[in-house]
């Protein structure tokens, strides 16, 4: 996401290089809503989604890779996985993998030995699983998760059945914002500690 390994943001937009990457001059975010206007459906209704919640959700997703890749949505490079999902309540939050250190118990029992975690490298600042077989492997994820709640969001809004690009991006850099806000310090605390 940066080339500062301290930044702390978990989320952020970068409108410069969706608008500078757009195929109509206008968005490239907004291409991918339209092409994936169907993922915006009511799961009970044949309507458009009109829940802000899930509406946000829908679009943040469609923002951040992999469906878009580079994506509207960049990423801090600990954030692994994010998805969204909702409880018995029907309440929508996000669910965010963070890659982190091994607990010291653990990190003890296994040094001196040759195991393979997290691997790290600064330039781009990229973090990723071990993918080989040939030896053993730990590496930890902390998950965090997070509400939304529809007072922070917009109302959908839909030209046709395509989600409002305006609209959409609204509601992106609103979850973006109520992310960061929980997720800051646990980004400062992980990359505070030994790596």
């Amino acid at each position: 996401m940066t080339d500062n390994p301290t930044a702390t943001t978990a989320f952020r937009v970068d409108e410069a290089y969706d608008v500078r990457n757009a195929g109509d001059g206008h968005s490239r975010y907004g291409a991918y809503l339209f092409s994936r206007d169907h993922q915006f459906r009511d799961r009970d209704e044949d309507g458009p989604v009109t829940d802000p919640c899930e509406f946000a959700a829908r679009a943040f997703m469609i923002a951040s890779p992999p469906a878009m890749s580079p994506g509207y949505v960049r990423e801090h490079p600990r954030v692994r996985r994010v998805s969204w999902c909702r409880d018995d309540e029907d309440r929508v939050g996000f669910e965010i993998q963070l890659a982190a250190p091994l607990p010291a118990p653990i990190e003890h029992a296994i040094r001196g030995k040759h195991w393979a975690g997290w691997h790290h490298q600064w330039r781009p600042d990229f973090w990723w699983e071990p993918y080989d077989n040939d030896r053993p492997g730990a590496y930890t994820v902390v998950t965090v998760r997070v509400p939304l709640t529809a007072d922070m969001l917009p109302a959908p809004v839909y030209q046709g059945t395509v989600p409002d690009v305006a609209v959409a991006k609204q509601a992106v850099g609103a979850v973006c914002q109520r992310l960061n806000s929980h997720l800051t310090g646990i980004l400062a605390a992980l990359d505070g500690g030994h790596q």
